[in-house]
């Protein structure tokens, strides 16, 4: 990995903040090291991350409350660190922008792998979309910086709510299978089952008010569709 990667790592553990810098920075990443949430958001305003490894447990802010605030400022791409193995934190971690994570202990290959294929995704998404830009029903998507428009109204996209919109609105009205979406987007080498997915389906139906003149319609047990229902989209 390009040693001009930079890293902010959010991590209050005394031992495992350190060690987790110095095995980052022999991989020629550029490691920043935050002991809390409000460290981190100060630091993600000041200057520009490739990637942000966030742990769940941190004082006074937890990393589901940063990575909210997060996501209000910015896409920068988010790895949770959880102690905590269960369906439904990682399904809360989605919710809130999350873009994977490691459970601990962390098995630091592991963790390597999955920010080599966030930033694998990062660059895909930034070929594929360059500076062009995507108009359906009342809606204007900017897929280079996940900028979502619709009159004076800017919602800011996800990395993984960008990617999916942006390959479905792409050709509104064809079905795309679920499995083609997963492997188009983030590769069979990435963990990211259907559930998660459902996740990020349900957060775009969010942001597509019904003024907009489009919806994203799943067809069970095939795939899904962005409709344009205004008939002057």
């Amino acid at each position: 990995m390009s040693e001009f990667t930079c890293v902010l790592l959010v991590e209050d553990d005394e031992d495992l903040g350190p060690s987790l810098c110095a095995y980052l920075q022999l991989h020629d990443f550029q490691v920043t090291l935050a002991v809390d949430g409000p460290s981190a958001l100060k630091m993600a305003t000041a200057r520009s991350f490739d990637v942000c490894i966030l742990d769940v447990m941190l004082p006074s802010m937890d990393g589901f409350q940063v990575a909210e605030r997060l996501r209000e400022i910015s896409d920068l791409p988010i790895l949770f660190l959880t102690a905590l193995d269960d369906r439904l934190h990682r399904l809360k971690g989605f919710h809130v922008g999350a873009d994977d994570y490691v459970t601990k202990p962390v098995d630091t290959e592991e963790l390597i792998a999955r920010l080599r294929a966030i930033l694998r995704r990062t660059l895909r998404n930034e070929e594929r979309t360059g500076d062009s830009s995507l108009e359906f029903g009342s809606y204007r998507l900017d897929p280079s910086v996940g900028r979502l428009t619709i009159g004076d109204r800017v919602t800011q996209l996800t990395p993984r709510e960008s990617e999916l919109l942006t390959l479905l609105a792409k050709q509104p009205g064809r079905l795309v299978k679920r499995s083609e979406a997963l492997e188009a987007l983030w590769g069979r080498d990435d963990y990211f089952n259907r559930r998660s997915m459902d996740v990020i389906v349900y957060r775009l139906r969010d942001h597509l008010s019904s003024e907009g003149g489009v919806r994203i319609t799943t067809i069970r047990g095939r795939g899904l569709l962005l409709e344009v229902t205004d008939p002057t989209g």
